[in-house]
Parts: structure tokens; sequence; C-alpha cells
């Protein structure tokens, strides 16, 4: 693994921690944390969204 992908995984690790206390204080709805999520997966390009991305995909 790159630093360049090791830093997208971090920020993409980071961007969820944020999202999900975000959600569990209802201050996003589930359906905004799952678009906000979609996004993040593409901007950071992470190994783990790749990852995710094949687990939906099946």
């Amino acid at each position: 693994m790159s630093n360049d992908q090791l830093q997208n995984e971090i920020k993409y690790q980071l961007s969820k921690v944020m999202l999900l206390k975000m959600l569990s204080k209802n201050l996003i709805t589930e359906e905004e944390y799952m678009q906000i999520d979609a996004r993040n997966r593409k901007s950071f390009q992470s190994e783990s969204t790749q990852i995710y991305q094949k687990m939906i995909d099946v």
C-alpha cells in the first residue's frame, strides 16, 4: 500500500467515524449517511472502500 493509499484509507475511516457520530446524534438521517458515505468512497478510493463496494455489488 502506497503512502497516498494509506492516507486515503485514514481519511475515509475518520470520515466514517464522524458520520456515525452524526447519525447517532440524529444530526443526519440514515439516507443522508448512505449518500455521504458513497461520495466519500468515490473521493478517497481507499482499499476498504473498494472491498465494501465489491460486497455491495454481489
